[in-house]
């Protein structure tokens, strides 16, 4: 019952949280135009859904286009990605 839950991404050998979210976040952070990211992604059965902040550096050039591109390649990075989407903030408060 557990696996139809909604809920943080949980490795299946020892529950731990799962590695991708923190993956995904370097990769949108190695990006030269992002100067920040956070990302919220939730497992629903065997797949995951969630959202991306990033905020982009100054100057950014067809910023539609680089959050389309960067949406792909975050959604490409696992094959669980199901849906994930990417949005420009002027900051994130991480606390």
């Amino acid at each position: 019952m557990t696996d139809l839950m909604d809920r943080r991404p949980r490795t299946v050998v020892d529950g731990e949280p799962h590695p991708l979210p923190g993956r995904l976040t370097d990769l949108a952070r190695s990006q030269p135009w992002v100067d920040d990211a956070w990302i919220r992604l939730r497992e629903e059965g065997h797949v995951f859904v969630g959202e991306m902040l990033v905020v982009p550096g100054p100057g950014t050039d067809d910023l539609p286009k680089r959050l389309e591109e960067l949406g792909e390649l975050l959604r490409d990075t696992d094959w669980r990605m199901h849906d994930l989407v990417v949005a420009p903030v002027h900051r994130i408060d991480h606390a």
